[in-house]
C-alpha cells in the first residue's frame, strides 16, 4: 500500500511459502540493537524475543503469514504441555497473504498453539515471547521447513489478553492439525479398541520419529523433550517411495520446541517424567553432545511405549494414592529408581519379552537398539540416528530424509523492521489492541540508544500510524512531525514523503523545521534531538493538486461509509461523518455500525457508540454474519 503517494517498490508474493533461506539485509534496515546469537550463545543472552515488534519484525522477514484472526473458532483443546496450550479452530474465512501467497481457505481446520503461564515465571511476557521465538526460530529453518517429519508453521495470528486498560497482544502459533491426535492418543485408541498397529507399522511409526530427530541434531538442535505427546500423526497421502519400507497408513511428525536449544555449551533442559534421561536434573548443565544424548534416552523410551502399544509402565503393576496424580508420582519415582540403578534396559526387554508379542528376532533387535539408548551413561549412547534405525531394520533401505541439506541455525540475523506500510493489507485487520502494542514497539525503537534506529525506520513508521489511524487517532501533526524526525535520521521513504504530507497539509517546509515542545504521541522525542531540526530539502516544493485531500481535514472522509469506518476501526471518519449529519447505515444482512463495538478500543467505545445511537442507529437490527450473528447490537 501507497500511504503517501508516493512510488515505492513493488512487492512480489513468492511462487512458494517462505521455503527460502533468510538472507542477510543492510544493517540500516534493522530492528534497532537487534542481534541474534542463536547457535553459540544462550537464548537468554539477547532481548530480542522479549519484544512484540522485533518478533513481529522477525516473522515478517521471514515472510511467514499474519493472520487477522483475534479470537479463532476454537474446537477443542488437542493438548497441553510445558510450553504450550493447543486448540483446534477453524478458519471463519478465507484469508490470502499478500506477501507469502498462501491461501487459508473458509473452513480449514488448524491448530492454534498458545503459549501458556506459569507459577514459576517471574518475567511472564518475556518467558512466553522467548518460548514463542524458539519455537518460530527451529520451525522456520529452512532443512526443518521442508522436511516432511516436522510439524509445519502455517503463519501466526494475534491475540487479545487482560482486563481493560492492561490488555496485551500475544502471538498465537497457526500449525498443521493432526486430526489423528498425537501418536500417544493413538496408540491408546488403537489398545482400547482391540486393534494394535503390527511390529512392521510400529517400526515405520518409529523411523518416522527417528528422521525427524536425525535432521534436528544434525543442525544441532537439542528437542529437549522428545517424548509420545510431541510427536503428531497424520494420513499418508501416499505410500513411501523408499525401497523395501515399511508400509504405513500414517505419518509421525515431530513438534513443540518451545524448549529446544541451539546453543553449544551450559545448556539446561526441560523435559518430563518420566521420559527424560537420568542426568536431567534441575540444575544440571550440559554441552550441546550431552544434550543429545539426553534426547537419545527419550528417543530409547518412545521405543518401548511404541512397541508395548503406549502402556510400558503395566509391567511395574498398580500404585497405591488417593489421587491419579499421587499414583503417577510414585510409578514414576519407581522408574526413576531403575533409571539411577541401570537397570531400565534389563526391565524394558523383559516387559517385551513378557507382552508375548515379539519374536526371538525381534526381541533380539529391541535389545540391542534398548542398551544403546536406555543405558545410564550417557557417553554409551549411540548418536547416529542412522545407525538405530538399521538395526532395527536390518533388511530395509535407509535414505537420510533432507530436502534442504543440514545446516546450523545463523549465528547473526539482521532484521527488517516491521513495514506497516508493506503489510498494511495484513495489519489493517487485526484488533486495536494489537495495532496500540505495535505502536507502542515502534515507540521503544525510537527511544533506543543512541546509534541504533539510524536511518529513523521506526519514526517513519509511526508516520505511517498517525496518517492511517493504525493504533492510534489519525492526527496530522504528529504524522508530520514523525516524518520530519524521520527524514532528520536519513530516512529516504520520509524525505519523499514529507513534501507530498506538507502540500497536502498546506505547510511551507524551509531549510529549518521548527517542531513545538508539543507531545508527539505515547511520549515525546529525545530531548537531546532539539526543538529545531535541519533538514536538507528544497525552500519550496513543486505546486500539486490545490484540491488534494489532506489528512484528517473534513474531506478525508469522502469515499468513505459509516459502515466501513466502523468495520475498519476509523473512529476519526466516524465523528466526521456524524458532524456532516450522515446517518448510520444497516447493510443487507443487517449489520450496523454498532455491531462492530466489540472490536473497538473499549476507551472510545462507549463515547463513540452513544452518539452513534443519538444519531438514529438501528439498536434492533440482528446481524447475519460478523462477531453478532443472530444478536443486536446491544446483546
Amino acid at each position: 500500500m501507497d500511504i503517501f503517494g508516493y512510488t515505492s517498490s513493488t512487492y512480489v508474493p513468492p511462487t512458494q511459502s517462505y521455503t527460502t533461506p533468510l538472507t542477510s539485509f543492510k544493517k540500516s534496515s534493522a530492528v534497532p540493537g537487534v542481534s541474534l546469537h542463536s547457535a553459540i550463545h544462550s537464548i537468554a543472552q539477547t532481548n530480542f524475543q522479549d519484544d512484540l515488534i522485533s518478533l513481529l519484525s522477525y516473522v515478517r522477514t521471514k515472510k511467514i503469514p499474519i493472520i487477522p484472526i483475534s479470537v479463532p473458532d476454537v474446537r477443542c483443546v488437542l493438548g497441553h504441555g510445558l510450553s504450550f496450550l493447543v486448540n483446534g479452530a477453524e478458519m471463519p474465512e478465507t484469508y490470502i497473504d499478500h506477501r507469502s501467497g498462501v491461501e487459508f481457505p473458509k473452513g480449514m481446520i488448524v491448530a492454534m498453539k498458545r503459549s501458556v503461564v506459569r507459577d514459576d515465571m517471574t518475567d511472564i511476557i518475556g518467558h512466553r515471547m522467548r518460548v514463542l521465538f524458539t519455537e518460530i526460530l527451529t520451525m522456520c529453518h529452512p532443512p526443518l521447513l521442508a522436511h516432511p517429519n516436522i510439524v509445519k508453521l502455517l503463519g501466526i495470528c494475534l491475540e487479545i489478553e487482560g482486563p481493560g486498560i492492561s490488555k496485551i497482544a500475544i502471538p498465537v502459533l497457526v500449525v498443521e492439525c493432526a486430526e489423528l491426535g498425537n501418536l500417544a492418543e493413538v496408540l491408546e485408541t488403537a489398545r482400547k479398541e482391540e486393534r494394535p498397529f503390527g511390529f512392521e507399522e510400529k517400526l515405520a511409526l518409529y523411523a518416522d520419529v527417528a528422521h525427524g530427530l536425525e535432521v534436528l541434531h544434525a543442525c544441532d538442535i537439542v528437542h529437549g523433550d522428545v517424548k509420545c505427546e510431541n510427536v503428531l500423526v497424520f494420513e499418508k497421502d501416499c505410500q513411501s517411495k523408499e525401497p523395501n519400507w515399511p508400509k504405513s497408513r500414517y505419518i509421525c511428525k515431530l513438534t513443540d520446541f518451545g524448549i529446544s536449544t541451539h546453543t553449544a555449551g551450559n545448556i539446561t533442559l526441560g523435559g518430563s517424567r518420566p521420559w527424560q534421561a537420568p542426568e536431567c536434573t534441575r540444575d544440571a548443565y550440559f554441552t550441546l553432545e550431552g544434550a543429545k544424548r539426553t534426547d537419545i534416552y527419550s528417543f530409547g523410551m518412545l521405543l518401548w511405549r511404541i512397541m508395548l502399544d503406549g502402556d510400558p509402565f503395566k509391567s511395574l503393576g498398580e500404585f497405591e494414592g488417593n489421587t491419579a496424580r499421587d499414583r503417577r508420582e510414585k510409578r514414576n519415582d519407581a522408574i526413576a529408581l531403575l533409571k539411577q540403578g541401570d537397570r531400565l534396559v534389563k526391565h524394558a526387554c523383559d516387559s517385551l519379552a513378557m507382552s508375548e508379542k515379539f519374536s526371538n528376532q525381534q526381541l533380539d533387535i529391541l535389545h540391542d537398539v534398548m542398551g544403546i539408548t536406555l543405558t545410564k551413561d550417557p557417553s554409551a549412547r549411540e548418536l547416529d540416528i542412522g545407525k538405530l534405525i538399521r538395526l532395527l531394520m536390518p533388511n530395509k533401505w535407509y535414505q537420510r530424509r533432507h530436502p534442504v541439506s543440514p545446516q546450523r541455525i545463523s549465528i547473526d540475523l539482521n532484521i527488517q523492521l516491521l513495514d506497516i506500510e508493506k503489510d498494511f493489507a495484513s495489519f489493517k485487520k487485526i484488533s486495536q489492541v494489537a495495532q496500540r502494542r505495535i505502536v507502542v514497539g515502534f515507540q521503544r525503537c525510537t527511544e533506543a540508544p543512541a546509534g541504533q534506529d539510524t536511518d529513523g525506520a521506526a519514526a517513519f513508521q509511526l508516520a505511517i500510524c498517525y496518517a492511517t489511524g493504525f493504533g492510534v487517532p489519525v492526527e496530522s501533526d504528529k504524522c508530520l512531525k514523525w516524518l520530519v524526525i524521520a527524514a532528520n535520521k536519513g530516512s529516504r521513504r520520509a524525505k519523499q514523503a514529507l513534501p507530498l504530507v506538507a502540500e497536502a497539509f498546506d505547510i511551507k517546509i524551509g531549510d529549518h523545521v521548527v517542531i513545538p515542545k508539543a507531545d508527539l504521541s505515547l511520549s515525546s522525542p529525545s530531548e537531546d534531538q532539539g526543538n529545531t531540526l535541519s533538514l536538507e530539502l528544497l525552500e519550496t516544493w513543486p505546486s500539486g493538486d490545490k484540491n488534494k485531500i489532506g489528512i484528517g481535514t473534513e474531506g478525508s472522509c469522502a469515499g468513505w461509509t459509516m459502515f466501513r469506518a466502523a468495520e475498519a476501526c476509523r473512529y476519526d471518519i466516524i465523528e466526521l461523518l456524524l458532524s456532516q449529519g450522515i446517518e448510520p447505515e444497516v447493510s443487507e444482512d443487517g449489520v450496523t455500525p454498532l455491531h462492530f463495538l466489540s472490536t473497538w478500543d473499549e476507551n472510545i467505545a462507549e463515547k463513540l457508540g452513544q452518539k452513534l445511537i443519538l444519531a438514529g442507529v438501528d439498536v434492533n437490527a440482528r446481524a447475519k454474519r460478523g462477531v453478532s450473528v443472530g444478536g443486536t447490537p446491544l446483546m
